[in-house]
């Protein structure tokens, strides 16, 4: 498979950055070893205490709010994403001063086609909380495989609020500015980079 990154701004740059996974249970049997994999690639945990100790070193994360969540929304012409109920990164970006980057990658929902827990959804809500991953999360989809396309937006400038200087009226608006900024940056390269079928805008499904 063949990616591309397409810049949306002149102001969105390439930066260093850390990608950070979700932190899970250490002592599960399918964990152990892949942490330390993954600390190995430079993916940092996900946990609010790191990222916070993340950005007050000047760095940056690159997150995947919906997470594992996320995945069992996927397949063909699908634009569903799991935001609503996200709102720790938008703390973290008023504590810290953080600009918010809207991202979005064409063509990967088309690889797998979800699976919906149904079948045992308790079993399935306790692997996903132990492991981070959606299990029965998808079956694969050649036939729609092909090179997706991230489009980056331009940074959300947020202002540092500091610790405890913002409310739940600050993340709100936020969130709106935030989902705004992705659902724009969607509709202007859905035609370009979209598939055929593909939904006119994104859908906040959680």
């Amino acid at each position: 498979m063949v990616g591309r990154w397409i810049g949306d701004s002149s102001t969105t740059r390439c930066a260093r950055f850390r990608d950070a996974g979700s932190p899970h249970n250490p002592d599960t049997p399918i964990y152990l070893g892949l942490r330390d994999i993954f600390l190995a690639f430079g993916v940092v945990d996900a946990s609010r205490p790191v990222l916070a100790a993340q950005l007050s070193r000047g760095g940056s994360v690159a997150l995947w709010p919906g997470g594992a969540s996320e995945a069992g929304y996927g397949g063909p012409n699908r634009a569903d994403l799991v935001l609503r109920q996200r709102r720790g990164f938008l703390e973290l970006a008023l504590e810290h001063g953080a600009s918010l980057v809207p991202v979005y990658t064409f063509g990967d929902e088309a690889w797998f086609r979800s699976v919906p827990p149904s079948l045992c959804p308790r079993l399935a809500a306790l692997f996903q909380r132990a492991t981070g991953i959606l299990f029965p999360s998808a079956l694969p989809s050649p036939a729609s495989w092909h090179g997706g396309v991230t489009v980056v937006g331009a940074p959300l400038r947020v202002k540092r609020r500091g610790p405890g200087g913002y409310g739940a009226a600050e993340v709100d608006e936020l969130q709106q500015q935030y989902v705004a900024a992705l659902q724009a940056l969607y509709r202007k390269h859905r035609l370009a980079h979209g598939q055929r079928g593909d939904p006119e805008d994104v859908t906040i499904v959680g």
